[in-house]
């Protein structure tokens, strides 16, 4: 009995080091990211003010022809792009998150657990991220408290530090678990399969339902599906040769898989009730040297291309044959006011300055009567 308890406690301990040894987030210098309405695309680049320090320029276009719009800088190294509420959900290199919208720039609640984060994505527009927790779920408040209820998390032009999430104290080995961002506070979803591994993973949505993706043995990626309560396969991608950097995409009624090898990127799909299939007709945009990033946004795949200093993109439909040609990407507009609404704030400050100096000398002048 000593010996099983020793084992035991030594396999606990195995548990929580290959975990806390998990593959450290992949560092892209271009990332996209696509809803049914918005689409972002960011690049990374050195900092100048330190040669140790990255920032991550911004940029988004509303479909499904919107102009170009510069979002700003994020200072830090971006890893992965989700959204949440219809805000981009910006991943960086720290484990830490940033969420920008229209109501600028804020700091994201952060998330409980050690190691990297393996897994960003959104389902619809909630969030969602896997990383490994001590006690999995059992040890995670799996609703909000009153407390934190009313706690939103709202973004705004200074950065706030969002609640914490509430566990319990254990010493049961880490285990991952699939988190959920829920009105401002991370919430465990479900425990992982305890045969998924440790190493990098996707996560998007069918549906209202989160699908995980993770490499399997052989060269494939494996798929399941959150489906009452438990974790349904979904197939495997038979993609050949080493799995590189891989993302799972919703793109209409069906799912897609990329896989980045060796820079070249192939696409995977999977509709209802049929297996995972490579796309006919699918090819990487660009030369040899282009880095690469591919989203769906509203009814087609976006590939983004960052070659000689130019971003490029090229279009695909939903069954991932090339619309149109590769072509550059306009210049992003920065935000200006409309001159008009300028002009009215001008004159209505003008006339509140004239109204002030008019009270003031009124008052002045009776004062004076009253002393003569």
């Amino acid at each position: 009995m000593t010996r099983v308890l020793a084992i035991c406690a030594m396999l606990g301990i195995w548990a929580n080091w290959a975990i806390a040894q998990t593959s450290q987030p992949s560092r892209p210098i271009i990332l996209s990211y696509g809803s049914p309405d918005q689409y972002w695309v960011a690049t990374v680049e050195k900092d100048q003010t330190s040669k140790a320090r990255f920032k991550t320029l911004v940029r988004s276009q509303t479909l499904p022809a919107g102009d170009w719009r510069d979002l700003g800088v994020i200072y830090g190294h971006a890893t992965a792009l989700a959204q949440t509420q219809g805000d981009l959900a910006v991943l960086l290199d720290d484990g830490t998150w940033k969420r920008l919208g229209t109501g600028g720039l804020s700091t994201g609640a952060a998330l409980p657990g050690t190691g990297g984060i393996l897994a960003w994505g959104s389902v619809g527009q909630t969030l969602y991220a896997v990383r490994a927790v001590e006690g999995g779920m059992e040890s995670l408040a799996t609703q909000p408290s009153p407390t934190t209820q009313a706690i939103q998390a709202a973004p705004s032009t200074q950065a706030s530090v969002g609640p914490s999430i509430t566990t319990r104290p254990t010493t049961k080995p880490a285990r991952l678990t699939l988190l959920k961002l829920d009105r401002g506070q991370w919430v465990g979803a479900a425990d992982l399969p305890m045969d998924m591994g440790v190493g990098l993973m996707a996560v998007t949505g069918f549906g209202s339902k989160p699908v995980l993706a993770a490499p399997g043995p052989n060269g494939a990626v494996r798929t399941f599906v959150w489906n009452d309560s438990k974790w349904d396969p979904m197939g495997d991608a038979r993609v050949g040769g080493r799995v590189g950097a891989f993302g799972l995409l919703s793109a209409g009624r069906g799912l897609a898989l990329w896989v980045d090898q060796d820079g070249q990127i192939k696409l995977f799909l999977k509709r209802e009730g049929e297996d995972w299939a490579a796309a006919e007709g699918f090819a990487t945009a660009g030369g040899p040297n282009a880095k690469r990033s591919l989203a769906a946004a509203g009814e087609e795949f976006r590939m983004a291309l960052l070659e000689d200093g130019k971003l490029r993109e090229q279009r695909y439909d939903l069954s991932g044959k090339p619309r149109g040609t590769l072509t550059e990407m306009p210049t992003p507009q920065t935000f200006q006011p409309d001159p008009l609404l300028r002009a009215l704030e001008v004159i209505v400050l003008l006339g509140i300055i004239v109204v002030v100096m008019v009270t003031f000398y009124r008052r002045r002048a009776a004062a004076g009567e009253k002393e003569e």
